[in-house]
């Protein structure tokens, strides 16, 4: 092979570099912009109202009145998607989420009855926002609420691990 030849291939060594990491940018964006039109699709057509009474809510008179101003998404058991939120003992905190079908349908709401009169109460409605609770938690360890005995481990699972990790006592 003379130095012509050989320039060549590197020349052709480099192109087919470069094409296969335009491929893989080109691949990881799109990846990209599909999970952020998924988010955007499945979570922007959402609102949330606070200021409700928590005496004499229902979801169905929530959905009644919210239904005016657009299609409420149906899940899998044909029912609403209109989430009120309790406490603990199961009483209405005051506030909902309610999922729509059009992000159109969310401005209406949110223009026609932010700050409006809704069974006696002044009511805030707003475009619901949500946090990405997955990305937020990468690379952070784990904590637990409550420090193991290191010389006596709850159940096997944590004596395994504890001992791959080379620390703790173990009573045999």
């Amino acid at each position: 092979m003379d130095a012509e030849e050989l320039e060549l291939k590197g020349q052709l060594k480099n192109l087919k570099q470069q094409e296969l990491l335009r491929r893989k940018q080109s691949k990881e964006n799109n990846s990209r912009k599909r999970e952020v039109e998924y988010k955007n699709s499945s979570k922007s057509s959402s609102v949330y109202i606070s200021g409700l009474p928590t005496d004499r809510i229902t979801k169905d008179e929530l959905t009644k009145q919210f239904s005016k101003y657009g299609k409420i998404r149906i899940n899998r058991d044909e029912e609403p998607l209109c989430k009120l939120y309790v406490n603990d003992e199961g009483v209405p905190k005051g506030d909902a989420l309610i999922i729509y079908s059009k992000e159109e349908s969310v401005t209406l709401a949110v223009e026609m009855m932010d700050e409006s009169i809704f069974l006696g109460n002044k009511i805030r409605v707003e475009k619901a926002q949500f946090e990405d609770r997955g990305s937020e938690n990468m690379g952070k360890k784990e904590s637990s609420s409550k420090e193991l005995d290191e010389c006596e481990p709850p159940n096997k699972k944590t004596k395994t691990n504890k001992f791959l990790k080379g620390g703790g006592c173990y009573r045999l």
